[in-house]
């Protein structure tokens, strides 16, 4: 299939809140988890094939912050603690990469003590995830690649 996109994607959230698991469910398929701290920068591509083509996002999987072209912010719906994170994380965002798409992403939603429960936050999409359970997983980044494509949607095609 012919690769149409390289998107340079970041993952924003607190530690322990599942970054490295989530990137590892999308690379292999399967869930880890154990707790090991990313250390190093490490960039990984991430293929999604759609009926346009190819799509790749290249995501950087670090400690720290730079720009991108689009970003995924995420929390736990089980900590209301790190929801409490996200309007600082738009701002630093905005700072770092100017207005480039974003998602926010509620994880843990196959928990039974959840304690946030947000339809819509700060005008920024969101959508509920489970990286434990494979829900939703896929849904933030074909959010994103149609946002940078220019591709026409309707809210209920990522709910």
């Amino acid at each position: 299939m012919k690769l149409i996109c390289i998107i340079q994607f970041l993952l924003i959230v607190l530690i322990f809140l599942g970054k490295t698991a989530f990137m590892k469910r999308h690379l292999t398929g399967e869930f880890v988890n154990e707790y090991n701290p990313t250390t190093e920068m490490v960039v990984q591509p991430l293929d999604f094939f759609t009926n346009r083509g190819q799509v790749e996002f290249d995501c950087w999987d670090f400690s720290g912050n730079i720009g991108g072209d689009c970003t995924i912010i995420m929390f736990d719906v089980t900590d209301s603690v790190t929801h409490e994170f996200v309007p600082a994380w738009q701002k630093e965002i905005h700072w770092l990469c100017d207005d480039i798409p974003t998602i926010l992403c509620g994880n843990k939603v196959d928990m039974n003590n959840q304690q946030v429960n947000v339809r819509e936050v700060e005008n920024l999409q969101y959508c509920e995830i489970s990286v434990k359970s494979n829900y939703n997983i896929e849904k933030p980044f074909l959010y994103l690649a149609r946002m940078l494509a220019g591709i026409s949607f309707t809210n209920k095609d990522i709910e």
